[in-house]
């Protein structure tokens, strides 16, 4: 008689005990000469960005050093007219008075020029090399001196230099008053050579 296989037997599917296998890892080839010797990291950057940035900094500091020293020089030169020409000026009769100013004038206001004119553009080489928005500022402060020397100093120059005949002996009081003027280009060179410092 045949047997009757039934759902209800008993089949049991055998179970895997992870617990007491020993599993064991394939081994990897050794990293070297010598086994226990560690693999060198590769370096996140090529050698030559590594380099760039070093040389970045180093151009970076030498055209803000001379941003500083060509505002520092502004600031001085400014000061030299204020304190030291400006009362031994005043000292001289007015015929003596304005011989004196008016060339004096026209050289100090080319050199005062000249010397904004270097640190802003030195200030500005900076800024692009470094990216730091201080080196712009100060670039901005000292070549605001050209103007302040344009709308506030040029009128009473030339009102200065026009005087003529009986209009002399108003050249004092026009001369001391174009003294208090001039001291706001020492203050703006002041102010530029403080942001240079800060940002350096």
């Amino acid at each position: 008689m045949a047997r009757d296989f039934s759902l209800t037997d008993d089949v049991r599917q055998p179970r895997l005990n992870l617990q007491n296998c020993n599993i064991r890892q394939a081994p990897q080839p050794p990293r070297g000469p010598f086994p226990n010797t560690p693999r060198p990291e590769r370096a996140r950057f090529p050698a030559r960005f590594m380099l760039e940035e070093p040389l970045a900094q180093g151009a970076a500091m030498i055209s803000g050093t001379l941003a500083l020293a060509f505002a520092a020089a502004f600031s001085g030169a400014s000061f030299y007219v204020n304190w030291v020409e400006q009362p031994a000026r005043l000292a001289l009769d007015e015929e003596a008075l304005l011989s004196e100013w008016g060339p004096s004038d026209s050289r100090a206001v080319a050199l005062l020029a000249a010397f904004a004119l270097a640190a802003a553009i030195a200030g500005f080489i900076t800024y692009f090399e470094s990216q730091d928005v201080r080196w712009a500022l100060g670039s901005l402060v000292i070549i605001a001196s050209w103007l302040y020397a344009f709308f506030v100093m040029a009128p009473l120059d030339n009102q200065i230099r026009s005087l003529r005949g009986r209009d002399v002996a108003a050249a004092r009081a026009l001369v001391r008053q174009w003294g208090l003027v001039e001291s706001g280009l020492t203050a703006i060179g002041v102010a530029a050579v403080a942001v240079f410092l800060w940002a350096l």
